[in-house]
Formats: C-alpha cells, sequence, structure tokens
C-alpha cells in the first residue's frame, strides 16, 4: 500500500490514536526536542545527549523513562551520524525493533526471582517421618516390568 500523506482533516484521527500508540507519540517528543536544540547532522551521542538536556535528562522512548546515560547503552555507535530528521526517526524505529513494547512487559514490578516464594532456611531436620517402601513393592505398585512387548504401543492378541 502506498504512502498516503494525511491532510488537516485527519488530525483528529492521529490524536486520537497516538492515546492508544504510545510509541510513536514518544518519537514525536524526542524528534521535537532535538530539533528544537540541536542541527543535524547529529555526529555523535554527545551532541545527541546535549540536545536532550544532558547526562541526568531522561527521555522517555516505548514506554520507558530513560536517563541519557541509559540510553547510551542502547544507542549503538554506527547510528551516527544523524544526518536529518527523517535518519533520526529512521533510526528510533529501528532501535524499537530491538526493545519490547511496554504492553508485553508485565504491568508489575516483581521480577520472577521475587516472584518464586522459597521456603525459609532451617537447620532443624523436619520431624515428619520419611516413607518407606521397598524396592520390589515399589516395583509391584507402579506395574513396571509386567509390561508386555507389543509393536507400535499395542498389546500383542
Amino acid at each position: 500500500m502506498p504512502f498516503d500523506p494525511l491532510k488537516a482533516e485527519d488530525l483528529v484521527l492521529v490524536n486520537r490514536l497516538l492515546q492508544s500508540h504510545p510509541d510513536l507519540n514518544d518519537t514525536i517528543a524526542v524528534v521535537r526536542q532535538v530539533g528544537a536544540k540541536a542541527k543535524y547532522p547529529i555526529s555523535s551521542f554527545d551532541d545527541l545527549e546535549k540536545a536532550l538536556g544532558g547526562a541526568d535528562a531522561t527521555v522517555t522512548f516505548r514506554g520507558r523513562s530513560l536517563t541519557m546515560t541509559e540510553a547510551r547503552t542502547l544507542v549503538p555507535a554506527y547510528y551516527f551520524p544523524i544526518a536529518s530528521e527523517s535518519d533520526l526517526t529512521a533510526k528510533m524505529g529501528d532501535l524499537g525493533k530491538a526493545l519490547p513494547p511496554l504492553t508485553s512487559v508485565p504491568t508489575r514490578p516483581d521480577t520472577l526471582e521475587t516472584a518464586i516464594k522459597l521456603m525459609a532456611p532451617s537447620a532443624v531436620r523436619p520431624s515428619a517421618a520419611i516413607p518407606s517402601i521397598s524396592h520390589e513393592e515399589l516395583l509391584k505398585h507402579s506395574g513396571f516390568g509386567k509390561q508386555r512387548p507389543s509393536v507400535g504401543g499395542l498389546p500383542e492378541e
């Protein structure tokens, strides 16, 4: 399907869609901020960081709030220089593919490790008696060894 530019009457629809597609809203915010404070080409991450407010500044990307220090670990060095606004949006789209959308990330802050509840350690041996059963009795109850040979899982007749 070829790209059809939007018209002014599409603005209401675009604003409604932005509410359910926060990734696009985040991209627009970053592109606006970079465009207001930087000139293209942006030659390094340091220049991008400066345009976005310094190392302690935060940006929202794919629904996550990141400091520029954290963002530095996500942005590959080969993205630079960023030649234009369209190059920036293309590289943000590419970077977005590497990060799953926030909607697929569990909303609870618990990690798997904290979700797994382990029994508290104890130095005392449990008082419950350990069940004892002879090896022969175990085989008898399980029916092991009483199977008859068969072909394809069907009993021989």
